[in-house]
Order: C-alpha cells, then structure tokens, then sequence
C-alpha cells in the first residue's frame, strides 16, 4: 500500500509525524481526502475531528484552525492544537460548550459573537470525538 508523510505541527511543536495511507479533514470548502500522490495544494482548516490511516488502522483526532499543505512527498498540517481522544479533558470540553453556549444566548453587546462561536465548534468537534461520534 502506497503512503505519505504526514506531519502535524502545533505551538507545541510537532505532535505526530508517521506515515499514512489516506487523511480526510474539513476545509473551509468541506471535506477532502487526501491520498499519496494528490496533487499538490494548500488551505485552510477549520476545527473538526480528522481521520488518517496508519497500519491499515484508522486514527481519529481532533484538529483546530490551521493550514493544510500537501505536497509531492509530504503532508503538512499546522494547527492552532490537536488532541486524541485521550488527550481530551471531557469535563473541559463540556464547560467551554456551556460558556460559549451562554456567551451566544447573551444580549450584551460586548460579547464577541464571532469568537464565541468558534469556541462552540472547538468544544463540540472534541465532545464528539471523545464519545466517539
């Protein structure tokens, strides 16, 4: 089976470099499945849960906002945070949909709207990834 280097990079540093045999992930456009030998391409993510294959075993992962570059031999994904399913503190997740769930509900005009609602699809791509939706 053919594979790719795929490299995830956060703030952190580099959280997974291995080979894979497929990546589907969300871009602003929707869903893309990148397999070796794409085409060469770069765009953004947004934050959602990604599914690569190592070892003929599939891996779920939660990804931020970022930037998605495939090249000829590699895959580049450099990203705000990602986080496995056991990396996820749950009972977080939970709390951070609840504020921003508060936040979106509230009529005062200081509250940001458009930040709140990013952190609506953070906590729920994690909630989702970590019960296994």
């Amino acid at each position: 089976m053919s594979e790719v280097n795929f490299k995830v990079i956060t703030p952190s540093g580099i959280l997974f470099n291995q080979n894979v045999s497929k990546l589907t992930i969300r871009t602003l456009e929707g869903y893309i499945t990148v397999l070796p030998k794409h085409f060469p391409l770069t765009t953004s993510i947004i934050p959602s849960i990604c599914d690569f294959n190592v070892d003929d075993k599939n891996i779920r992962a939660f990804t931020g906002s970022g930037i998605l570059k495939v090249g000829e031999k590699d895959i580049k994904l450099v990203v705000s945070s990602f986080n496995f399913k056991d990396d996820i503190d749950i009972e977080r997740a939970r709390k951070a949909l609840e504020r921003a769930n508060g936040y979106l509900a509230s009529q005062d005009p200081n509250i940001d709207k458009e930040r709140a609602k990013n952190a609506k699809i953070r906590a729920e791509a994690r909630i989702a990834l970590w019960e296994g939706k």
